[in-house]
This record gives C-alpha cells, structure tokens and sequence, in this order.
C-alpha cells in the first residue's frame, strides 16, 4: 500500500492518493495493529508527506489525520504512537509551524467579535483542531515531557 502510495505521489496523481490516504486512515482506526510491524515506515513516510510543500494541502492533512487517528486508537492499540517520541517531535513541529505563520493584521487589534478570526486560513484552523486532538490522545505528559 504504501508502495502505491509513494507511486501515486511521485506521478502527481494527488486524487488517487488521497484516496489510498483516506483507505489508510480507516485501517488506523479500526484495525491499528495491523500496521505495528511496520510503524515507524508508516508513520515517517506520512510525516514525509505532511512536511512536503508540493503537495495539495489535502494530501498534507490526510497524511496527519492518519497520525491523529493512530493516536487516538489507543484502545485498541495502547501507547502504540506514544512509544515514537522522535516522530510525536516532528508532527508536533509540523502542527505548530502554521500557527506561527499567521500574519498579523493592523485591523485585528479593532476587530469585533465576529471578525476575531479574519486572516486565519482554514489550514490553521483545521491544524488548531488536529493539535487538540493529539494532545488529548497522547495526554498532556507525553507530550510535555518528550
């Protein structure tokens, strides 16, 4: 799969990325230890994926959605995500990088309450969302102490 994976996106064939991507985030949420024995592969080529600037920005989130849903399977697979704190840094750093790139705005320090969120794009906000939900997956001391 992951063979396909890294054809579709050499070749520039986005859609059908994607749509292996989106298959891929299924099987991390239902089935994650299906993935274990080749883990650290997976979750570096999807770390690959998500830091890639010429890709769509679709690729790049379905490519950190897939880490997300690994990490909130910890029922079915415990501290499995946990346990690659090298990577758990990097897709930490991905996340936090568009939150520091928004740029300031001289008429947000005016804005009303409606227009509070004028400027953010909406990969910030999806990345925002991705952040929260990987600090309550992996709990505030993982996160903290790696």
């Amino acid at each position: 799969m992951m063979t396909t994976l890294t054809k579709d996106l050499n070749g520039r064939q986005e859609a059908t990325a994607q749509e292996a991507l989106e298959l891929l985030i299924e099987l991390a949420g239902s089935e994650p230890r299906f993935l274990m024995r080749q883990l650290v592969e997976v979750v570096g080529s999807m770390l690959q994926i998500a830091e890639a600037d010429t890709l769509e920005e679709g690729t790049r989130h379905l490519a950190i959605e897939f880490m997300i849903t690994l990490s909130e399977a910890k029922e079915r697979a415990p501290s499995m995500m946990r346990k690659l704190s090298q990577f758990i840094n990097r897709l930490l750093c991905i996340l936090l990088q568009v939150l520091l790139d928004v740029e300031d705005e001289p008429a947000w320090h005016t804005a009303e309450n409606e227009d509070e969120d004028a400027g953010e794009s909406s990969n910030y906000s999806v990345r925002q969302e991705y952040l929260d939900r990987l600090v309550i997956a992996l709990g505030g001391n993982t996160i903290v102490l790696d």
